[in-house]
């Protein structure tokens, strides 16, 4: 779906935009209560490989909502710029961005505590 014009010129956020907002929070949520679990556990029931899989995991997380949240339009917009598409920052002041940031790096001190 392509966005709809709006007063000034500006882009409305669709139908499609909503959704995909929901969906990154969701996914946000999910993300940091299944680490909140892990640290409930504790580190040493995972294996070394699982924890710094799990780590790097984390920057793809941020970059999967920060991408969503942006108004990327799909592999072609990844080269090209979109009509409509937000500016990088706009995606890292957006609150599902600073929640997986703040989080996940809540999570990574908490698990780096239990490892030491």
């Amino acid at each position: 779906m392509t966005p709809r014009r709006a007063a000034a010129g500006r882009v409305s956020e669709t139908t499609d935009d909503h959704r995909l907002l929901a969906v990154a929070s969701l996914f946000t949520l999910a993300v940091i209560l299944h680490g909140l679990d892990h640290l409930r556990r504790g580190v040493d029931t995972v294996s070394l490989q699982v924890f710094w899989a799990g780590t790097l995991a984390m920057a793809i997380e941020i970059a999967v909502v920060l991408l969503a949240l942006r108004r990327r339009g799909g592999l072609e917009s990844a080269t090209r710029e979109r009509r409509g598409t937000r500016p990088l920052t706009a995606g890292l002041k957006h609150p599902a961005t600073l929640a997986m940031i703040g989080g996940n790096s809540v999570l990574l001190v908490g698990s780096i505590v239990q490892l030491a």
